[in-house]
C-alpha cells in the first residue's frame, strides 16, 4: 500500500467513515487498483491509500486493511478502529473489513445507485 503521513493523519478520528473499492480502469495490463479513502463532515473523500494487486480477493483487502491499521498505529501509537464501511457490496472487502478492523459492523455496504 501507498500512503503518505499527511494523509494517514486522516485516520487520527473515532469511528471514521472507511470508503474501499476495487478498479481495473486505471492501468491497462489489467491489475486491480485498491482505493482505501474516508470522508469528512462537508461529505468530501479523502484518500488514505492506493494499492496495486495481483487480483481483487480476500487476502488483498486483507493486506489493505492490516496495511494502513499496522501503519498508523506505528506511526501515530494509535489503534484505527471503525464501524462504518461504504463499499459496492463485494464479499471479499466487507469480510475482510470486519476481520481487521471492526470488532462489530454495524453498517455493511452501499449497493450501487
Amino acid at each position: 500500500m501507498v500512503s503518505t503521513k499527511t494523509l494517514l493523519s486522516l485516520a487520527l478520528k473515532e469511528d471514521i467513515i472507511i470508503h474501499a473499492d476495487a478498479t481495473y480502469k486505471l492501468i491497462w495490463q489489467g491489475f486491480p487498483v485498491l482505493l482505501l479513502g474516508t470522508t469528512d463532515r462537508n461529505r468530501k473523500f479523502r484518500l488514505l491509500g492506493i494499492a496495486v494487486c495481483s487480483n481483487e480477493q480476500t487476502d488483498d483487502f486483507e493486506f489493505l486493511f492490516q496495511s494502513l491499521k499496522e501503519t498508523v498505529q506505528k506511526i501515530y501509537n494509535f489503534e484505527l478502529k471503525t464501524k462504518i464501511l461504504v463499499e459496492n457490496a463485494s464479499h471479499s472487502i466487507s469480510n475482510e473489513f470486519k476481520n481487521v478492523l471492526v470488532e462489530k459492523l454495524l453498517f455493511g455496504c452501499v449497493g450501487n445507485i
